[in-house]
């Protein structure tokens, strides 16, 4: 069996490392892996995993080409898909709705006449986005319908309030399975997309994500600074301001935050730190690292407390990493943070979504004053959460053989 896999830029750039970790466990479940990518840039150095099968095939020329915001705005489509964003999803609209409208145009011109060069017999075409990728594939559907479609989905290309993908029932229609990697993902594209769709509707189930589980434990407090660590871009949906907001409210322990994360904002971030962060509260911003720096990091250094607060998530793959090494991790009800804290009085503390810096604050001296015994126990309990549900070996295997399966079992070939 072949795959053909959609990404953005893998294996080029630092982004997209969960696409490496999965092929680390799938490859050899194929005889041969094409990669479709949109990497842009003159460096081509592979700078993570890629299997001995896979051949690379670049489709450069969608990002920052003004011809193709020309196009969406004398395309036939746009108007249709800007009503119906509007009408129909709730999207604000605008000169965003329009850009991103070329974008998907553009993406369907330059990728999908290759999509359509390939074989399709024993073939399975995977989009790891539901977003310009899989809309390109989803057209190429149309002309040859015994291709077999799927594709994951996650954050921005699942949730509509994030209002930044376009052609959902087009895109979704055209896949044969569609992943998304949280419950609360698959609830959002059954509920909210398939009712849309008029003839054919793909099924829709959720595949998660996974984390290396190889049972190392990050190491017991030693001092009575409170060690927190969070993991995100400077985007302000990550909102770090919340973070240092609820870290300024708190006077009486000690405190030490480190961020792994950079990009735009980071700057302005860091004043406000410095500005409200003073006495007990001090702070560390290590930038963008490799991956496996950050394991490394978990391993040999305390940590109390894993903070996300961010607006918007797929399911974060940084929270089941810090707590797959027994970290407690405190985050609000976002996209499917809940399906990873686990918040049954077992694991994580997990709060609404709609919170100010005072919740967060509470949550991370909940943490701090739990007795030895009951962080052991808790601690103890997050990382069996995690092998059990999150077990990335365990998870990937299973989800190229569920792939083999569908594909021997579809009816279309």
């Amino acid at each position: 069996m072949n795959l053909i896999l959609l990404t953005s830029k893998y294996p080029y750039g630092k982004q997209e490392v969960f696409v490496s970790n999965e092929l680390e466990y799938t490859y050899q479940y194929f005889d041969k892996i094409t990669i479709y990518n949109f990497w842009d840039g003159p460096d081509r150095t592979v700078n993570q995993f890629l299997p001995p099968n896979a051949e690379v095939k670049c489709v450069p020329g969608l990002f920052n080409n003004k011809m193709g915001m020309l196009g969406a705005l004398f395309s036939p489509k746009t108007p249709g898909e800007f009503l119906f964003d509007v009408r129909k999803l709730r999207y604000r609209g605008g000169k965003q709705t329009v850009r991103g409208i070329g974008q998907y145009l553009l993406a369907r011109k330059l990728l999908t006449k290759l999509l359509l060069e390939e074989d399709t017999e024993n073939t399975i075409f995977y989009s790891y986005w539901l977003s310009y990728h899989a809309y390109a594939l989803a057209e190429a559907k149309k002309q040859r319908p015994e291709m077999f479609c799927v594709s994951r989905t996650h954050n921005v290309d699942c949730f509509l309030d994030r209002q930044t993908s376009f052609f959902r029932r087009e895109t979704v229609g055209g896949m044969d399975y569609v992943f998304p990697c949280s419950d609360r993902g698959t609830r959002e594209i059954t509920e909210r997309i398939l009712p849309f769709l008029e003839e054919h509707r793909p099924t829709v189930t959720t595949s998660y994500l996974g984390v290396a589980c190889d049972g190392r434990r990050n190491p017991d407090r030693t001092e009575e600074t409170l060690q927190v660590v969070s993991i995100s871009n400077f985007y302000p949906v990550k909102r770090l301001d919340l973070i240092i907001g609820a870290l300024a409210q708190i006077k009486d322990i000690p405190i030490h935050w480190t961020h792994f994360g950079d990009g735009v904002g980071m700057a302005a971030v860091q004043a406000e730190a410095e500005e409200k962060l003073k006495g007990n509260v001090t702070f560390c911003f290590k930038g963008r690292v490799p991956n496996r720096e950050i394991h490394e990091y978990f391993a040999a250094n305390h940590v109390d407390v894993f903070v996300n607060a961010s607006d918007f998530e797929g399911i974060p793959v940084s929270i089941m990493e810090a707590m797959s090494y027994g970290i407690i991790a405190v985050a609000r009800d976002a996209g499917g943070n809940r399906e990873a804290i686990c918040d049954e009085g077992d694991c994580g503390i997990l709060l609404p979504n709609e919170i100010g810096p005072e919740a967060l604050a509470e949550a991370i001296v909940r943490v701090a004053s739990m007795t030895p015994e009951e962080t052991q126990a808790r601690r103890d309990r997050c990382a069996e959460h995690i092998d059990r549900t999150f077990n990335q070996a365990k998870a990937y295997r299973a989800f190229a053989e569920q792939l083999l399966r569908l594909r021997r079992e579809w009816p279309g070939k």
